[in-house]
């Protein structure tokens, strides 16, 4: 699943979190979702790492490019 430059039209956090939620829903473990963002950076890491998601990022100057694997579920 790939969202560039997307998500903060959401609206606030609450609302990117709806959304990540939504995201990860569809997404089957060992699924990867593949963004760019400017805003809200640190706290959409932070629910995605919440959520078991292994995170790869690289900082641009105001945006970051992140891959995020939605982990294999535990039994």
């Amino acid at each position: 699943m790939i969202a560039h430059l997307i998500l903060h039209h959401l609206g606030g956090t609450d609302a990117i979190f709806s959304g990540l939620n939504e995201i990860s829903r569809v997404l089957v473990p060992g699924g990867t979702f593949l963004y760019t963002e400017f805003s809200h950076k640190k706290e959409i890491r932070a629910k995605l790492t919440e959520m078991s998601y292994a995170i790869t990022y690289k900082k641009g100057l105001h945006r970051e490019n992140v891959v995020a694997v939605k982990q294999t579920a535990k039994n």
